[in-house]
């Protein structure tokens, strides 16, 4: 897949998405106008997510793995939030956090361990959030962000489906849902 047709698939996802959680321009607004409060305590969100990542044996063995350092991981973590409470929700940082999720995909972070992550770091920034309305925005940013985070497994998942494989992506969504449906018929005997 080319770049162009990349870009092209990030800004139409990020745009969905933004509809779809309706993240709003006031919204990003509202984001921009907390980020000093939040971003001042960011050590505190962040120590606190760290404690739930290295208390998940599948997150410490990726750490182990990847030779990632804690110090490392922090100053990522910092990144992040201030683009999460700074940046523009536009193409470019649609593009950077699709990036950010292509990095976690590389380093074999799977999908249930992001999804915690980003759980983690909701309740940790909503500890600092005093009103409904705020914390209803903070919550859409969080959603949108891991929105883009996961949309970057799926796009390697359908480029490897595709280019190496050699399936289609209708015939792997076709072979999805029979397995699906399969699997759900061996969880209703157990329920």
């Amino acid at each position: 897949m080319n770049a162009e047709k990349m870009r092209s698939n990030i800004a139409g996802v990020s745009e969905l998405s933004l509809k779809y959680i309706g993240l709003t321009g006031e919204d990003i607004e509202r984001l921009h106008s907390m980020a000093e409060k939040v971003l001042s305590k960011k050590d505190e969100i962040i120590s606190g997510v760290m404690s739930s990542l290295t208390s998940d044996p599948d997150a410490v063995e990726v750490i182990r793995k990847t030779g990632l350092e804690a110090e490392r991981a922090i100053k990522l973590f910092e990144l992040w939030l201030t683009k999460v409470f700074k940046d523009q929700y536009d193409e470019k940082h649609a593009l950077s956090v699709f990036r950010i999720g292509l990095a976690h995909v590389k380093s074999g972070v799977d999908e249930r361990l992001m999804i915690n992550n980003m759980g983690a770091f909701t309740r940790e920034i909503l500890k600092h959030i005093n009103n409904v309305e705020d914390a209803l925005v903070v919550s859409k940013a969080l959603f949108w962000n891991l929105s883009m985070m996961i949309y970057s497994y799926e796009y390697i998942k359908n480029l490897v489906i595709e280019e190496a494989i050699g399936t289609s992506e209708e015939l792997m969504k076709r072979l999805i849902s029979l397995f699906s449906e399969r699997v759900y018929k061996e969880l209703l005997e157990l329920l």
